[in-house]
């Protein structure tokens, strides 16, 4: 959600979204992608780029990401959503850690960064590593869904698991955030 003056106590110090852990599952980036509260807005914005786009293809889409991301913000949006699901042989997806440093600093250079938190959506981060650098560059909460999906594909897979796949990306997630 939005921050506010640190020097002014009042009530909308308390309007936040608490969550337990800031590695989320695909449930529960779904919870926050369609939440139904009058302090929060969320909106999804696509990091995707065409790969037939030449040379300037990544410097444009970047510029498109981050006017979509100021308009949804100037429209109420107080969570933004970047994500690189959908791709395709004609869209490849921005790497993450430059999206969201993208939008991070230049949403600061308009003076809007502290009304809205970022959560990635993407396939990219694996490695504690991977989620340090998105939480170094401005993201609030990072769902890897590849990482749940293979979680998934393995616990079904494997007959001889005792662990069903919520637990086994519950354990993953809190292990990332350790």
């Amino acid at each position: 959600g939005s921050d506010v003056n640190i020097f002014d106590v009042t009530p909308d110090h308390a309007k936040k979204l608490r969550i337990q852990n800031p590695i989320i599952s695909n449930e529960d980036l779904d919870k926050i992608k369609f939440i139904e509260h009058e302090n929060f807005s969320a909106s999804s914005v696509t990091a995707l780029y065409d790969v037939r786009s030449g040379n300037n293809g990544l410097e444009h889409a970047l510029d498109a990401l981050l006017l979509d991301v100021k308009k949804k913000v100037e429209a109420g949006s107080n969570i933004i959503i970047l994500s690189d699901r959908g791709l395709s042989n004609e869209k490849a997806p921005i790497p993450m850690l430059l999206a969201c440093a993208h939008v991070h600093h230049g949403m600061m250079n308009h003076r809007l960064r502290s009304n809205f938190g970022i959560i990635i959506e993407s396939a990219e981060p694996r490695e504690p590593h991977h989620f340090a650098l998105l939480f170094g560059y401005g993201a609030s909460a990072i769902n890897p869904y590849m990482v749940n999906e293979i979680i998934d594909n393995l616990v079904h897979s494997q007959g001889r698991i005792q662990i069903t796949t919520d637990q086994a990306i519950e354990n993953f997630n809190k292990a990332i955030a350790k």
